[in-house]
């Protein structure tokens, strides 16, 4: 069915509003994503099937967590795509960008990026703490924590750099071994956290808004993601990182997140996000400089730790 027309069969949109051409369909932001927008507001959000984001595992993660109030509403539509209403407020991505227009340290922008950051903590330990029965089916991982994902990666020059700092940087080698050998898979996970992909209302609750990634897993990914996205919105300022990284985190712990600031975890995450970042046709493509400022946060997690520190 044609996407206009599952829109209308939703009620989303008036058919005098599609005859007026106030209605639009375009591209989404992640691979295989649309969206559709009224009078230039978005309304829905539609994902298309891909091999490496089942809809029916993204539509399982959606409708538990939702119940939450934690992801965006799923849709009951007819035409095979997953649908969800678009959420109210703005994504993480979208308060940086407002606080890199104003950036000292006393402005508005900054203390609604703070909330957020704050509110994102506060969801994340309310992921955490779900029961592991609600779980999507089938169960996955929620992401690849194996570098021969890695090393199989397609034969390019940003491909190469990811191989050569994952064989010639020894505290990554060990990081990654520590990684597989504490694996759990016994709490609720989303996997993939980025700013575009967290959305924070004007009553400062966050939720979540790309689920391809998200069933049972290990907490302390998720921390990892969290706070390689606050320093993205932050722009790598390390007293802004720290400063937004401490709100996060004591939202985090006071809402009883089980989840632990582990080095091994951030390192590998970064190594994770450097492999998507090198594929030109992923959600997180970003060529060589996105590649070597994740490439660049895997050794930086490493050299501020002892190999001694990472194998404990």
């Amino acid at each position: 069915m044609d996407i206009l027309a599952q829109a209308l069969e939703l009620g989303l949109v008036t058919r005098t509003e599609v005859e007026r051409g106030l209605v639009a369909a375009g591209p989404g932001a992640g691979t295989g994503q649309r969206v559709v927008a009224l009078r230039g507001r978005i309304v829905a959000t539609v994902r298309e099937a891909a091999p490496s984001a089942p809809i029916a595992h993204e539509r399982a993660a959606l409708e538990a967590l939702a119940a939450d109030d934690l992801a965006a509403p799923v849709l009951p539509s007819t035409d095979g795509r997953l649908w969800t209403a678009a959420l109210a407020g703005r994504t993480l991505a979208e308060l940086s960008a407002a606080h890199h227009w104003a950036p000292t340290a006393g402005d508005s922008a900054l203390a609604d990026l703070t909330a957020g950051c704050v509110a994102l903590g506060t969801s994340l330990a309310a992921v955490h703490r779900l029961p592991a029965d609600r779980r999507p089916r089938p169960d996955v991982p929620c992401t690849a924590i194996s570098t021969r994902s890695v090393r199989n990666a397609r034969d390019t020059a940003l491909g190469a750099e990811i191989r050569h700092a994952l064989d010639a940087d020894r505290g990554i080698r060990v990081a990654a071994e520590t990684v597989r050998e504490r694996w759990s898979d016994r709490n609720w996970t989303i996997g993939r956290i980025a700013p575009e992909n967290v959305s924070v209302d004007v009553f400062w609750r966050a939720r979540f808004t790309d689920l391809g990634s998200a069933g049972l897993g290990d907490p302390d990914w998720d921390v990892a993601a969290c706070l390689a996205s606050i320093a993205l919105v932050a722009d790598s300022v390390p007293a802004t990182v720290a400063w937004l990284s401490e709100h996060f985190w004591n939202s985090y712990r006071r809402c009883g997140g089980p989840g632990r600031v582990r080095p091994q975890m951030q390192a590998m995450y970064a190594i994770d996000a450097a492999w998507r970042a090198a594929d030109p046709a992923a959600q997180d493509a970003g060529g060589g400089p996105r590649v070597r400022w994740w490439l660049d946060r895997a050794h930086r997690v490493v050299a501020r730790t002892s190999v001694q520190g990472l194998a404990a």
